[in-house]
């Protein structure tokens, strides 16, 4: 089993830590950094879902993969998806989690409202240690800004739209926390319908952090998904 772990908007590849160990033991797992995240490349263009969906297209080039499982958290899902759409002969299946699928400019006005950092550093002093160490690119509060004018511009100009779900053609499971604000039921069963080949499931008391997933549920989710497939 190969399996890429692609992780989400301001994260990086060492989110997965956790995962690990609960893998078993014959999968050959990959994960990298996308750029200006974590330890990945710089650049100083805008950050686009082409831009992730192109570095996706040169790792697996790089390191010869094909017929390949992704998890994809959050973001990492819907770059998945979007490069699904173009190469799809790279991909045996796709598991999301917490991938928001549909924006709209008030979906991205509220999402882009959470990445002010002063007020990330005033009332969640962790989480912006835990940035500050995450990565090591750029500073986290470039990072920041760069995030909310992708999320802007998914927000006018998505770069996925239903159409395009319907030209995903292999096995992606749309999955969301029970517990997460950020993916409505209703987002996630319209993606899925949309996909020829989409499921849902919803894992139970899980809000939208990775960090804060159980990750022997996730893992035995995961397993039983690319298993079927």
């Amino acid at each position: 089993m190969k399996l890429l772990l692609l992780h989400g908007a301001l994260g990086a590849s060492t989110d997965f830590d956790a995962l690990l160990p609960h893998f078993p033991a014959d999968w050959e797992l990959h994960r990298f950094d996308f750029v200006n995240h974590g330890q990945g490349p710089f650049t100083d263009d805008p950050l686009s879902i082409a831009a992730f969906g192109g570095q996706l297209s040169e790792y697996l080039d790089v390191h010869n993969l094909h017929d390949l499982n992704i998890f994809g958290y959050s973001m990492g899902g819907y770059v998945a998806c979007w490069l699904a759409k173009r190469e799809p002969e790279r991909f045996r299946s796709i598991y999301t989690l917490g991938t928001k699928f549909i924006w709209d400019p008030a979906s991205a006005a509220m999402e882009t409202a959470k990445l002010d950092a002063r007020t990330i550093v005033t009332k969640v002093p962790d989480f912006a240690a835990a940035l500050d160490k995450k990565h090591k690119t750029i500073n986290w509060h470039l990072l920041l800004e760069q995030t909310a004018t992708l999320m802007t511009g998914l927000g006018s100009l998505p770069a996925l739209g239903t159409m395009d779900y319907n030209h995903v053609h292999l096995p992606v499971m749309v999955a969301r926390g029970e517990n997460d604000k950020m993916i409505s039921e209703a987002d996630q069963m319209t993606v899925a319908r949309a996909l020829p080949k989409g499921e849902t499931e919803t894992l139970a008391l899980t809000p939208h952090p990775l960090q804060q997933v159980d990750p022997l549920l996730l893992v035995q989710r995961l397993n039983a998904f690319f298993n079927s497939h």
